[in-house]
């Protein structure tokens, strides 16, 4: 019988959406973007895995702001009615993270 082998220390396990992830990343860097709806038709098991469909929603907001846009939840929410409760939190994380990272001269003041 075989062991299971321990990962090191520091080190993550690849999610079963990598793949789509890295293409993402690489076909938008290429100019050619591709909405997450692309990746369904192609690698139809992302719908029965909602944390590796979050993960591709989360990483085309990122590309979509790096490129000057803001994307919306309600544009989220229109697109995948399936997941609204989930793209609520992902939204709510993403703005948390982001006035984490402002500079504090970039605070608006009253």
């Amino acid at each position: 019988m075989r062991q299971a082998q321990k990962q090191p220390p520091g080190t993550t396990t690849p999610t079963p959406s990598a793949p789509q992830l890295d293409d993402q990343d690489r076909r938008w860097q290429q100019g050619c973007r591709v909405p997450v709806e692309s990746y369904l038709e192609t690698s139809p098991w992302l719908r029965s895995d909602p944390e590796g469909l979050l993960d591709l929603i989360y990483n085309e907001i990122r590309l979509r702001e790096g490129h000057g846009e803001t994307p919306a939840l309600e544009e989220y929410r229109r697109r995948f009615p399936e997941l609204e409760e989930m793209l609520a939190r992902l939204f709510e994380v993403h703005r948390a993270l982001c006035s984490e990272q402002a500079p504090a001269g970039d605070a608006a003041t009253a």
